[in-house]
């Protein structure tokens, strides 16, 4: 009798406990082991590396931080259409469920920063004063001072990573992506826009939204059959 669970064994697993696919489920278990560096006192992560004490990277992750950004939905949106050709699935459906999931983040977002977290300050208030040697003027960026909580950004670019991972069955392919999520929900981090915890429920929320969407276009479409 062979004791543990085979890769396939483990992610099945988890698919039949969180009742998602697999590779949200895998993901989201791995995403859930991060879990206590949000249990990290405020200012250990944010205060040590950051745009203040590492300058040289400014424009490295300001670059990096664009994956987040709304706009970055144009190329998505044109790399699914490609990959959806590729793969000889439904364009409708596919562009059906990523304007589902866009949307469901975007309001999400939208009413949890709007009506739920207002107050929650930013680092650039959070921490003030600054040390005397920090000039926010020195940087070509906006330092939001409240509505921190989650991270929209990071939610974003767990939706447009999470979205593509579908298309891909190779799990280094699925890793990649995954890291290359962490790496833009930090980015916000070391641009002084956010702290841990909000990058860390924002990609957590990013996931859940693809996965509510694509339950309501499953609906959908099982309707229209």
């Amino acid at each position: 009798m062979k004791i543990g669970l085979t890769h396939f064994q483990f992610q099945k697993t988890l698919t039949s406990i969180i009742g998602l696919p697999s590779s949200f489920a895998l993901f989201t278990f791995i995403h859930a082991l991060f879990l206590p560096v949000i249990f990290i006192n405020r200012g250990v992560v944010e205060l040590s590396f950051n745009l203040f004490t590492n300058p040289s990277l400014y424009h490295l992750f300001k670059v990096i931080t664009f994956v987040g950004d709304g706009l970055f939905a144009i190329p998505t949106t044109l790399y699914i259409i490609y990959l959806s050709k590729k793969n000889n699935l439904s364009l409708k459906r596919e562009l059906t469920h990523f304007l589902f999931t866009f949307a469901i983040m975007g309001i999400g977002i939208f009413f949890l920063k709007e009506y739920v977290f207002t107050s929650v300050p930013r680092p650039i208030s959070f921490f003030n004063p600054l040390p005397a040697e920090w000039d926010p003027k020195q940087f070509s960026l906006t330092f939001h001072k409240f509505r921190s909580f989650p991270s929209g950004h990071s939610a974003a670019a767990a939706v447009y990573g999470f979205f593509i991972m579908r298309y891909f069955k190779s799990i280094s392919i699925k890793t990649l992506i995954f890291i290359s999520v962490l790496i833009v929900a930090y980015s916000r981090v070391f641009l002084f826009q956010h702290f841990v915890v909000d990058t860390y429920f924002g990609v957590f929320f990013g996931i859940l939204c693809v996965f509510a969407a694509n339950m309501i276009k499953s609906l959908i479409f099982k309707k229209n059959k």
